[in-house]
C-alpha cells in the first residue's frame, strides 16, 4: 500500500486504519484514467463523499482492508 492516500473529498491524508468509503469514478476516459491524471478509484473520509455525478460508492471499511481487496480483485 502506498504511504499516503488523499481523501477525494477534502484532500487531507488518510491513515491505513481510518474508516473510509471507497469511491469509483464512472466518468473517465476509455483508458481508465481521468484528464487530470487521477486514478479511477479512490477513498474518502466518511461524510466527505464527492457530490455531483460521476462517482459511485463501492465499499466502506478500514482503508488498509479495502486497498488489499482492490489489489487482489481481477481486472
Amino acid at each position: 500500500m502506498p504511504d499516503t492516500f488523499l481523501c477525494r473529498g477534502c484532500g487531507q491524508p488518510l491513515k491505513s486504519d481510518d474508516d473510509v468509503r471507497a469511491v469509483y469514478r464512472e466518468s473517465t476516459d476509455p483508458d481508465g484514467g481521468h484528464r487530470t491524471g487521477e486514478p479511477r478509484w479512490g477513498y474518502v473520509h466518511l461524510g466527505h463523499e464527492p457530490t455531483g455525478t460521476g462517482y459511485r460508492i463501492t465499499g466502506r471499511g478500514r482503508l488498509l482492508d479495502l486497498e488489499q481487496q482492490r489489489q487482489r480483485a481481477p481486472g
